[in-house]
């Protein structure tokens, strides 16, 4: 492959990966409103962690989403607003608190999942099975967080 040709492929992945990051955002912004109509995609996220990966103190949240404890908290205080999370003592050290979806938090992020998933199936419909493998395959390898 010449240089400018792999100069060229590296543009039109850019391209691709642009537009597909400003249609996750908006698909973002979609479930979130399915969530709840005052919940913030940041907040969204955090929910979906704790769905996905179980309980959390605030300070592994802020690791995890490298942002600093002041910003953590002000997404939690929201959550819990909004009936979403629930903070109970720490089993293994009553002084910190765990973070926990709440049932209404975990179904309100299964249904955006659900809805996102079935969007997702639709637009993959037609693709051979081995060329969604491939996909997959592909995205894993890049992996943007695993630099």
């Amino acid at each position: 492959m010449t240089q400018e040709r792999a100069a060229e492929d590296i543009q039109r992945v850019e391209l691709a990966l642009t537009r597909l990051f400003r249609e996750v955002r908006s698909t973002l912004r979609d479930d979130v409103a399915l969530v709840h109509p005052q919940a913030t995609p940041a907040a969204y996220n955090i929910l979906a962690h704790l769905v996905n990966v179980g309980p959390a103190r605030a300070a592994d949240l802020a690791e995890v989403f490298a942002v600093d404890k002041a910003a953590i908290s002000r997404h939690l205080c929201q959550l819990e607003a909004l009936g979403l999370i629930e903070r109970t003592p720490n089993p293994a050290d009553r002084r910190a608190l765990h973070v926990t979806a709440t049932e209404q938090g975990r179904r309100g992020y299964l249904t955006a999942k659900q809805v996102r998933l079935e969007r997702l199936r639709e637009r993959l419909r037609r693709w051979p099975p081995e060329e969604v493998r491939l996909l997959a395959d592909l995205l894993e390898k890049l992996d943007l967080g695993g630099r």
